[in-house]
């Protein structure tokens, strides 16, 4: 009755200092994600907080819940130096706000611990019809946010290697950021089949809440040195993170508190220890993130314009050399061979106009040798002009050398003109009558 006394009044603390914003210069706000609600996530992670205060006395560390949607509002707005997120909410705060992770947590139950964490699927185990993932098809499924990474985004990544959708199932319903929610709502038969991060189940049975024998772990696998309940790959677990407006002196001085936490011997107020180590890699989770798309990763194989210029600028710089350097061959390939096209029309047309000059020039010669001949025809027939003296008895034709002609004759020297012989019929009668 104390302990949960205790408890309520850390809890009503915590609520009404994050509600009103205000606090001492002094107070250093952790923010946790309250996968099993509020008061649980208060007495599960006081036991930092009370090690912070021990070690560190100049500063007061206090633990404040958070849900998935209010965890990034209160990091917007400064209302928190540190977040126990988990490993999406950590990814997604590093891209967007800046944060940097300081330690990775170490979970413990009973002697059992790991640094790692993947979900849990699981149905009644008087369920006999549900033995694999695929007999999820047509069935309902219960988890606690479309945000969290292991209850949601690690099964929906499991099942899609089964050959499963969402929409193969008949339902997907979400209780919020209560992990206890979802395995009570199975153990009562309001779902089919839930998922849970790992060490929900072993947290609830050692709590005395639920029995392990009653529930069957689909898909189950076996790792080497991983001692809890497991359906899925493993993942790094929850990141003790700065934010970027946190000093990082005291961050260094958180840092070193937490790898020296003693999370060995398990007291009566706290059960389930709280280990750290050192930074773990969270690629697995920033590729897992970017398969599903999952903010900051929305857009994430969607290559802008911008992104293009920006990632491929000297590629793209040679590329668009290249280019120009191609236009600009082009382009004297094509004038190289207009020119030799003019040249060529140039020398047609040279050679045109000297044919047509030797032609002109032909046609010019012989119209002079035509003139010429004209001008002797007109000679030669000036040469038959005026009176000509002719015997009015032969008919022969006296030339300018007093030399008579047969008239024939003169003619054909003086004109073109040619003779062929005949008779008049005259002439013809008169002759006929001296042969007579």
């Amino acid at each position: 009755m104390r302990v949960l006394t205790i408890t309520c009044l850390c809890l009503f603390i915590t609520t009404l200092f994050f509600t009103s914003g205000k606090a001492s210069a002094n107070d250093v706000r952790i923010g946790v994600l309250a996968i099993r609600g509020p008061e649980d996530s208060v007495k599960f992670w006081q036991q930092v907080a009370d090690h912070l205060n021990a070690k560190i006395p100049d500063h007061h560390f206090v633990i404040v819940p958070q849900s998935y949607k209010s965890m990034e509002q209160a990091v917007v707005n400064r209302q928190l130096e540190f977040v126990v997120a988990n490993p999406a909410e950590y990814i997604e705060y590093e891209v967007k706000y800046g944060a940097s992770r300081i330690a990775t947590q170490v979970n413990h139950v009973g002697r059992s611990e790991s640094s790692v964490l993947g979900s849990v699927i699981f149905t009644k185990s008087n369920r006999n019809d549900i033995a694999t993932l695929s007999d999820l098809r047509g069935k309902s499924l219960i988890t606690a946010s479309k945000t969290a990474f292991a209850s949601w985004l690690i099964t929906r990544d499991e099942l899609k290697r089964q050959g499963l959708s969402p929409g193969d199932l008949a339902s997907v319903q979400f209780t919020g950021s209560s992990s206890d929610k979802v395995v009570m709502a199975v153990k009562n038969g309001e779902a089919d089949v839930g998922s849970v991060r790992t060490l929900v189940l072993e947290q609830m049975a050692q709590e005395g809440k639920i029995l392990l024998s009653d529930f069957r772990i689909i898909n189950r696998r076996y790792v080497e040195d991983f001692p809890f309940l497991l359906s899925s790959e493993l993942y790094p677990e929850f990141a003790f993170a700065r934010l970027k407006h946190t000093n990082w002196q005291l961050a260094n001085k958180v840092a070193a508190q937490l790898l020296l936490m003693p999370h060995d011997s398990p007291t009566r107020r706290y059960p389930n220890l709280i280990g750290w180590s050192v930074p773990d890699n969270y690629e697995t989770v920033r590729n897992l993130m970017q398969k599903w798309r999952t903010p900051p990763y929305e857009d994430y194989g969607k290559v802008t314009l911008r992104d293009a210029v920006r990632q491929h600028w000297i590629s793209i710089c040679l590329a668009f050399t290249a280019f120009m350097a191609l236009v600009l061959v082009v382009f004297l390939c094509l004038n190289i061979k207009q020119r030799r096209k003019k040249y060529r029309i140039l020398e047609e047309t040279k050679q045109d106009l000297e044919a047509h000059t030797e032609l002109v020039k032909g046609q010019r010669d012989l119209l002079t040798l035509q003139k010429e001949e004209l001008e002797m025809a007109l000679a030669r027939v000036k040469q038959l002009e005026g009176i000509i003296p002719i015997c009015m008895y032969c008919k022969k034709i006296r030339d300018d050398s007093e030399i008579w002609h047969q008239l024939e004759q003169y003619i054909s020297e003086h004109s073109e003109a040619d003779f062929t012989h005949s008779i008049c019929p005259t002439c013809y009668d008169k002759a006929i009558t001296e042969i007579r």
